[in-house]
């Protein structure tokens, strides 16, 4: 009879069933992705990196958030766009660290878009229907505001061990090299399909969930 009380009961039952983190501040800082969408670059996120730090940084909003838009594709969250930052991504994050900002990066873990380095050179780590192919879930949309499609997206198989370790490679590149400290796992919803896995009788969010500890570890 009391639906708030009810979703108060559950969410203390999530949290106590897998050690949920809710005492932490909430996050608060500057993401690109609503001022840039795709075109975000070097020169402007260094820009808003030097406003953030001057102007608000001691207000509490000391997060910079790097979001889509840097990445050659989704699967390819190592390879920068060259033309949109040409010392890389690494040297940008230095730079972010120094002005007193914590930086992070957007990825969508799980999601592999038709012109990556891993469709083209290892579709044997996607989801697969019974005939053996690629399950296709969507497009790559230009911004919320069209809907100009720009690449096919498939599913990573979390369960393929050289899929696992590309992930471990993903992420510890973030981290390690590029001083990440809030990783962003955006389609969470998108990428949990079912279909045939490496491992077999598994579920998406069994994979999902495969996958995410993957990236836990890495981290």
């Amino acid at each position: 009879s009391d639906y708030h009380a009810q979703l108060e009961s559950y969410g203390e039952l999530i949290r106590t069933l897998h050690h949920g983190r809710v005492t932490a501040p909430t996050p608060m800082g500057w993401w690109s992705w609503t001022a840039y969408y795709f075109g975000i670059s070097e020169g402007a996120a260094l820009t808003n990196a030097e406003f953030l730090a001057a102007q608000l940084r001691n207000f509490g909003y000391n997060f910079f958030h790097i979001d889509e838009g840097y990445q050659y594709a989704r699967a390819d969250y190592t390879s920068p766009v060259a033309y949109k930052f040409p010392h890389g991504i690494k040297k940008l994050e230095d730079q972010i660290r120094r002005l007193g900002l914590t930086p992070g990066i957007w990825t969508a873990p799980f999601e592999v878009s038709e012109r990556s380095s891993v469709y083209a050179n290892h579709k044997d780590w996607l989801v697969h229907n019974a005939e053996g192919r690629p399950i296709h879930a969507g497009f790559v949309t230009e911004s919320p505001d069209t809907d100009t499609n720009l690449d096919p997206l498939y599913v990573l198989d979390a369960t393929n061990p050289a899929a696992q370790q590309y992930l471990r490679e993903i992420y510890k590149t973030l981290t390690d090299d590029w001083g990440i400290r809030y990783i962003k796992l955006d389609f969470m919803d998108d990428s949990a399909i079912e279909g045939y896995y490496y491992r077999p009788n598994t579920t998406a969010l069994e994979a999902q969930r495969i996958g995410l500890q993957i990236i836990r570890e890495a981290v």
